[in-house]
């Protein structure tokens, strides 16, 4: 580096100087002063050397003044540390002076930040012959700024490292400050706003005026407020805002703090439609308090089935305990097992009569379940009641019908007005348990699914006695179906299942459905004939029929399977009964399953074979005609759940079907137009394909009393557009339509109820538009 003044290396560029400047005078009375001042001086020559220095400024190098002179000045001063502080001009010259910051070395090693202030020394002829240096101590400034320094880069840090959005703005309004929170939420970088005004982050931009003024008049805001994302989204926030004030307490601006609340709100819609589904399911519930539980368990929830059952209105039930509900003839032993169950923090299941708000008596089942948190703890207790008395009037009906055929009329229409009920249900709460995070809420999700499985499986079984109930046949392979089925069933049971399955299995023509019902049929009758625990064995082999087989079937091969348990075995009186529809020994059966089972193997072309005793064990053996051909799909689709875009028309005349449909499909990405029979829907869809804007695809319910259904229009639909994609949906799973739905003009099919996965996987399978 090329120096600026003699005797010192490196000096900054400074100012030129106002007046001429003549060395200190070498009197007495002079040097005192120069020894007594509380800077270091020093003066030097014009090839760098000390020629003179003070107490003071030996004090700050820690060595003798003495010891200074004829040393260069360099070796004092650090030179990398120099700080310009004042002088703007390049380089001067010798008519110069200024100051900067440097650091002093000391002879120990140690070194102080000083303030160099430079003059140049002339001799009598106005020429340079050295320069006048004095140094003041600035250390306590030099740390008190770094001090400063690491202050604001640990509260820019802070700032940073907070979850919630941080944003500051003067009194202008415009943004000061913007944090890494604020850029990850509202998509834009700090430098993209600091500056703006702070109305590009409101969906409206009259609330930033509203809010500062509102913060101004208050002394502070806390309000939610919807704001803009920089790619035109809105989302809700929640907004704390507060005045910033200098130290004299004048408002220099406004601090924002921030959060988006989006997932709250959702989780409050989906939590609503949950209650909504629970509070409309048609079987008693109530939710009991767990911190009451052993002693005396409140009623925190009830829904409108309970409230019908009781008589007692919403009010009148939420915060009772369910002794309300007991009367003279409510067992003890249910009581006292009630009582155990919820002191063991287990489930229970229990029959007692209870009486209603008028003292009628209600013959019910409890079925009751503790629901636990994230940390296991049981935060409240679930109970289902079922009217028991309800149900064997009911069944008592039914047996008085003459006719299987009679009996199988009723069952078409209650089984197809429950599936459309489950439809609802079900809908709802794939929705719901699609988006949801929470573990208690999903919990909860899962249970109300078992209980529309097993309602679904009963539903079933009513159809299967329907007017032309035939199976919808397709070429299934049964091992994936016996070896899933029972470890489903058996899931958190005493009950083990045991397999020997061929693996050379032939596969068979059969209804998947159906035959699932089958199967977990005779799972369950195992498993409730074993209610100690024990084994089940599934067993399934390859098999040929000759002449010299006493069976009533044809010649030919078939697949055998057999379902064996070690419980409690069938009396020999009533073995020629299990097979008759509502015949049952059981309190809580309905009778309808091993009927179910014997109607669907005949329509299948086998047979079924009982082999039980008393004491031992029940086998049940089905044979089915084998199919030599390649299976049409898995016997389980994976439940994948694909999304979509476009406009697509549903059609159902069920007001409930039809909003679990709408949320299904708004769920799965589509817009959805709705119309409640096929009249309605073919209009909707003829003037879509006169708008050039056809329906990506249309769902119609192939059944509307009273009006068009489905199958009445599908020809007028492929008449108004060739193209058109349209999904059949019924309750009815044996339609013919559902079993080949495309020589009927369709293009998928869905049998009610559905979950997501299954309408999201029909979905996937149509062709791109």
């Amino acid at each position: 580096m090329t120096p600026d003044l003699p005797g010192f290396a490196g000096d900054p560029a400074i100012p030129p100087l106002p007046e001429k400047i003549t060395p200190p005078p070498t009197g007495d009375r002079y040097r005192m002063m120069v020894e007594m001042a509380s800077e270091g001086i020093v003066t030097l020559s014009a090839d760098n050397g000390i020629t003179f220095a003070n107490e003071k400024f030996a004090q700050m190098a820690g060595c003798r003044a003495q010891e200074m002179i004829g040393r260069p000045i360099g070796d004092f001063l650090i030179e990398a540390a120099r700080e310009v502080t004042k002088s703007k001009t390049p380089n001067p010259g010798w008519g110069s002076t200024g100051q900067y910051d440097a650091k002093l070395s000391r002879s120990d090693g140690t070194h102080v930040w000083v303030l160099v202030s430079g003059h140049p020394l002339l001799d009598e002829n106005g020429e340079i012959e050295g320069s006048l240096r004095m140094f003041t101590d600035i250390t306590e400034r030099k740390e008190a700024e770094h001090a400063l320094r690491s202050s604001q880069e640990f509260l820019r840090n802070l700032v940073d490292s907070s979850l919630d959005m941080i944003i500051a703005t003067d009194k202008d309004r415009h943004i000061t400050e913007f944090n890494k929170a604020a850029e990850k939420c509202f998509g834009y970088r700090r430098d993209e706003v600091v500056g703006k005004p702070i109305d590009i982050l409101y969906a409206n931009p009259k609330d930033g005026s509203q809010i500062s003024q509102s913060v101004i008049e208050k002394n502070g805001v806390v309000r939610e407020v919807v704001n803009r994302r920089k790619s035109g989204d809105f989302f809700p926030c929640l907004l704390s805002a507060a005045l910033i004030l200098d130290s004299s307490g004048n408002f220099t601006g406004t601090m924002g703090v921030s959060r988006d609340i989006s997932d709250q709100r959702r989780t409050e819609e989906q939590l609503f439609l949950l209650g909504a589904a629970i509070r409309d399911t048609l079987d008693p519930v109530l939710i009991i308090d767990s911190q009451l539980a052993l002693l005396d368990p409140a009623i925190i929830f009830t829904n409108t089935a309970f409230c019908k059952l009781t008589g007692y209105s919403e009010l009148e039930i939420l915060g009772k305990n369910t002794h309300v509900l007991n009367g003279p003839k409510t067992e003890k032993a249910f009581l006292d097992g009630l009582t155990l169950s919820l002191r063991e923090q287990k489930s229970f299941v229990g029959e007692t009569i209870n009486y209603s708000k008028d003292g009628r008596e209600l013959h019910l089942e409890w079925h009751v379940s503790p629901v636990h948190d994230d940390g296991r703890r049981v935060s409240y207790y679930v109970a289902v009641l079922r009217d028991v008395e309800d149900l064997r009037k009911m069944e008592a009906e039914r047996l008085r019908a003459s006719r299987l055929e009679s009996i199988g009329v009723l069952a078409a229409g209650i089984g197809h007005d429950f599936n459309n009920l489950l439809m609802a249900i079900r809908g709802n709460v794939a929705v719901a348990r699609e988006s949801q995070t929470d573990t208690e809420t999903i919990h909860l999700l899962d249970e109300a699914e078992k209980a529309i499985r097993q309602a679904t499986s009963l539903a079933r079984q009513l159809l299967t006695f329907s007017k032309g109930g035939a199976p919808v046949k397709k070429i299934i392979s049964l091992a994936p179906l016996l070896h899933d089925a029972p470890l489903f069933i058996l899931h958190g049971s005493k009950v083990k299942a045991e397999f020997d399955i061929a693996a050379d299995l032939w596969p068979v023509e059969a209804d998947e459905h159906q035959l699932r019902q089958c199967v977990d049929n005779l799972v369950i009758n195992a498993m409730q004939a074993m209610p100690n625990g024990g084994r089940i064995w599934v067993r399934a082999a390859n098999t040929f029929l000759d002449d010299k087989d006493a069976s009533e079937l044809t010649l030919g091969d078939y697949v055998r399977f057999s379902i064996s348990d070690e419980g409690c075995g069938i009396p020999t009186d009533l073995q020629s009964k299990i097979f008759d529809p509502y015949f049952t020994t059981k309190s809580t059966g309905s009778g309808l399953g091993l009927a179910t089972l014997y109607s669907i193997i005949r329509r299948h072309g086998g047979s079924v074979m009982l082999d039980s005793e008393e004491g031992v064990g029940t086998t049940f053996t089905i044979l089915l005609p084998a199919k030599h051909a390649t299976p049409d799909q898995p016997a389980t689709a994976p439940a994948t759940i694909v999304k979509g875009t476009g406009r697509v028309l549903v059609m159902d005349d069920d007001a409930l079907v039809l909003r679990a449909l709408r949320n299904m499909l708004k769920s799965l990405g589509y817009t959805v137009h709705e119309a409640h029979n096929g009249t309605e829907a073919l209009e909707a869809y003829k003037q879509s394909v006169l708008d050039g804007d056809p329906y990506r695809f249309a769902t119609l319910d192939l059944t509307v009393p009273g009006a068009a259904g489905g199958a009445d229009v599908i020809a007028d639909f492929l008449r108004a557009d060739p193209c058109a994609q349209v999904i059949a949906c019924s309750g009815y799973s044996n339609d013919p339509i559902l079993g080949d739905a495309a020589s009927h003009g369709f293009s998928g099919a869905l049998v009610k109820p559905f979950d997501l996965a299954e309408l999201s996987r029909v979905i996937a399978s149509l062709k791109k538009p």
